[in-house]
């Protein structure tokens, strides 16, 4: 009795292998043969897909073969396919009533869904409570002996804690992503900065996909000394400064950069609405 048993696992593996190779046959010669019909098809593209057609029509008869073979071994034997049945006058071969049995499945299998769910959705939040709450020891634990690295695990909390609105938040001061008056914490040094100063960011976004190398206006923003359009020559140097500040402000994460970036900011500060309007009017 048990050879019986493992002779008819072995025979449905065998079934079930051959069934697999049969689909993925099918599904890659459905693929070639609406690529031979799109537009834009050259002659000899063409040629290609016709003569890989023929090669996979007789991959497709041996695996047609295997599978009817690996059928009626199976006791009831399977159903035996033919290369050239008709399954055209199917009721499944209809497009809307294939939607319907679509639909029809996943309302019996919602139930069993939605239990999953339940699980699913209390260990998500189980995941988000235990994870603020080690991420705020850890800062409290770091504080003392590494304040950088202590640093940057706030930055972390801050940046994880906006994807979800029931978090706890606010056990270490300065950890929320927005205050109570409803502006962003300096924390956020991106956010702060579109904030507080919108141009700035702006031409900041534009100006620092280039890497500086130099602090004449003119070779600010490319290492070859050369620019891509006028504006970036008009730069000047307080303005650079201030640029280049911000930038390490996004690199390394210091909140104290904004603060030495926004001296920097308040005498050249007009000159930006002229490189924004000279902007403007060369597009």
């Amino acid at each position: 009795m048990e050879w019986e048993s493992v002779k008819l696992l072995t025979e449905k593996a065998q079934y079930q292998k051959c069934v697999d190779k049969l689909e993925g046959l099918v599904v890659a010669r459905l693929f070639e043969l609406t690529r031979m019909n799109m537009s834009q098809t050259g002659y000899k593209l063409r040629k290609h897909i016709s003569y890989a057609l023929k090669t996979r029509s007789q991959a497709i008869c041996t695996a047609l073969d295997n599978y009817n073979r690996a059928a009626a071994a199976l006791k009831p034997p399977g159903p035996k396919l033919d290369w050239e049945t008709d399954v055209r006058q199917k009721r499944w071969s209809e497009p809307a009533v294939r939607v319907v049995m679509d639909k029809y499945f996943k309302y019996l299998r919602a139930g069993e869904e939605i239990e999953r769910l339940n699980l699913e959705i209390r260990r998500l939040a189980t995941y988000l409570h235990d994870e603020d709450d080690f991420l705020l020891s850890k800062v409290e634990e770091l504080l003392p002996v590494n304040p950088p690295l202590a640093h940057q695990i706030r930055l972390y909390h801050s940046h994880r804690g906006r994807f979800w609105e029931g978090g706890v938040t606010g056990k270490v001061s300065g950890l929320q992503p927005q205050g109570e008056d409803g502006k962003v914490n300096e924390l956020d040094v991106i956010r702060w900065w579109g904030d507080t100063y919108p141009t700035l960011s702006r031409m900041t976004r534009d100006y620092l996909a280039i890497q500086g190398s130099g602090t004449p206006s003119e070779r600010a923003f490319s290492s070859a000394g050369l620019t891509d359009h006028k504006s970036r020559n008009r730069l000047k140097p307080e303005m650079f400064a201030a640029t280049q500040t911000l930038k390490a402000a996004y690199h390394n994460g210091h909140i104290s950069a904004h603060r030495q970036a926004s001296e920097h900011c308040k005498g050249p500060s007009k000159s930006f609405g002229r490189i924004l309007f000279w902007r403007r009017r060369g597009q």
